[in-house]
């Protein structure tokens, strides 16, 4: 859905929010020598509008997944040399190199990265003004 990410590469930082074939939401990053993998513990509901986030807190570790506002799962992780500028493109709906097996597969209205932690009161405030 969005990434800084090539399919099959795990070792460059690069990073990717998809979507599980559970239709629950998927956060990768990939380290040098690694490769973590996050599910949220809740899912989306395909065919209807859905605001779906995920926050990182590098101060605490701590991160969060949000489906329309509301938590969906929730850990702990360092992350801090995982997520990196990595020099992958960014994209919307696809992979770097596997567009044709990691296609989203519907409408993607309004994204948003921010580089500060977000928080819920954050999350919540901006998808009131998404719809």
């Amino acid at each position: 859905m969005l990434a800084k990410h090539k399919h099959g590469t795990n070792d460059d930082g690069s990073w990717a929010l998809e979507f599980t074939t559970f239709r629950a939401l998927r956060f990768q990053a990939t380290p040098p020598g690694s490769d973590i993998v996050f599910d949220s513990e809740a899912n989306i509901v395909f065919g209807e509008w859905n605001h779906i986030a995920f926050t990182y807190n590098e101060e605490s570790d701590h991160y969060d997944f949000y489906i329309n506002g509301d938590p969906a799962g929730s850990g702990t992780a360092n992350l801090q040399n995982a997520i990196q500028n990595t020099s992958r493109p960014f994209r919307i709906g696809c992979m770097e190199n596997n567009p044709v097996n990691f296609t989203f597969d519907g409408h993607i209205d309004e994204v948003q990265v921010w580089k500060e932690y977000r928080t819920e009161a954050d999350i919540e405030a901006d998808m009131a003004c998404s719809r």
